[in-house]
């Protein structure tokens, strides 16, 4: 074969179909996006196995201990953190009926259990859909401890649940004030600003709760989500990644979306 022939080969090839190397890199991304889904569900799977051996570990001391708040306590904070809300629901009620019994007038601990006790209790309520059991609660704890900061981020989301923006916002402006770094705070006063439209105000909030808590997946697929909705698409490919690097199945699926583009 001459050089002619090969060059006109090579021309030959190159208008067939567009460019190999497009092809080639949509294919590559699609790949990177595949074994970084499979990697967060290798994590995810990792996770729930060992908060499955905590909650064994905890229900066994509550069966063992069936007169001790604290075992029902903790076990209703985890049945909340694993989204079992209704036996958190029952082991919250129960490590709070039975608390009086156990304390002392001496108890220091006591206004702070029952404050985090309601906190937690009614964040179940709130995710079952009982909302006046949910306000209830957050008001008791509140009541209870001023200073509760959980309690007020708790009674924000509420509250922006059922369409109260403006006393939502006064509750996370409070839980900021008290305790200005908190991450969770400014993450659901980030989702109050989006909702409001205030676009920038929401990057900054949960900008600030990235630089609080840097390894916090959903911050980062929030953001990117704002940054995307904003026209800035290169900064949300950027969040997204990072968010399935950490573990994200919606910060990987968004990786997906972008690499099939």
């Amino acid at each position: 074969m001459t050089r002619e022939d090969r060059d006109s080969r090579v021309q030959s090839d190159g208008g067939r179909g567009g460019s190999p190397g497009v092809a080639t890199t949509a294919a590559a991304r699609l790949v990177v996006a595949c074994l970084l889904v499979c990697i967060c569900m290798g994590a995810s799977l990792l996770r729930n196995a060992l908060w499955r051996h905590e909650a064994a570990l905890l229900e066994d001391a509550a069966r063992k201990g069936p007169d001790n708040p604290r075992s029902f306590y903790n076990l209703g904070c985890l049945y909340a953190d694993l989204g079992r809300y209704e036996d958190a629901v029952t082991a919250l009620s129960r490590s709070l009926e039975l608390y009086p019994r156990r304390r002392s007038g001496r108890d220091k601990n006591a206004t702070g259990f029952y404050a985090h006790a309601y906190t937690v209790r009614g964040s179940a309520y709130r995710q079952l859909g009982q909302i006046d059991r949910a306000l209830q609660d957050l008001n008791a704890a509140i009541t209870l401890d001023p200073y509760a900061v959980s309690a007020y981020v708790q009674r924000g989301i509420t509250l922006r649940e059922v369409g109260w923006f403006d006393e939502s916002m006064q509750d996370l402006a409070v839980a900021i004030t008290l305790a200005p770094s908190h991450a969770e705070a400014y993450r659901e006063r980030g989702r109050l600003f989006c909702l409001a439209g205030e676009t920038d105000r929401a990057i900054e909030d949960w900008s600030r709760a990235i630089e609080l808590q840097p390894d916090h997946a959903e911050s980062y697929v929030e953001r990117g989500n704002c940054l995307q909705r904003h026209g800035q698409d290169g900064p949300a490919a950027r969040d997204y990644r990072k968010a399935c690097d950490l573990g994200s199945a919606p910060g990987c699926d968004a990786v997906r979306r972008h690499a099939d583009r």
